[in-house]
């Protein structure tokens, strides 16, 4: 396939594979665990109803992390220099909020990974076309 947007394309599949996962991962309780060493939880106060809130977090954070990527991969398909200044926009508007709520809610973790995606993301869409 012939995409006009070659960095923008990789981050789109960095993002639908980090989703999918993020959403498999969410299944399993060590790795559930393992997120709440980053947060200020222990996981052993955590009960059951925590446990299915926290994995039906981990499923709609990954879907929506897989739907952002198609959303940027349609975009990378049918790149017209104008969309730069939309891609840049989602991208800081959505780290706006999501960086915000992460660190109102102390987990930190999320703040180190939005900073990630968000430099990985600014880089991919000033990438050459």
């Amino acid at each position: 396939m012939n995409y006009k947007h070659k960095g923008l394309f990789w981050f789109s599949l960095f993002l639908i594979d980090f989703g999918i996962i993020f959403s498999i991962l969410g299944l399993f309780p060590s790795s559930i665990e393992f997120i709440t060493l980053l947060s200020p939880t222990e996981f052993s106060s955590l009960g059951n109803t925590d446990l299915m809130y926290i994995k039906f977090l981990f499923g709609i954070s990954g879907g929506l992390t897989i739907s952002l990527g198609v959303s940027f991969l349609f975009i990378s398909k049918y790149y017209i220099p104008e969309a730069k200044k939309y891609v840049q926009f989602a991208l800081l508007t959505w780290f706006i909020i999501d960086t915000s709520i992460s660190v109102i809610s102390t987990f930190y973790y999320n703040v180190i990974s939005n900073t990630i995606f968000l430099l990985l993301g600014l880089f991919a869409i000033t990438k050459e076309k």
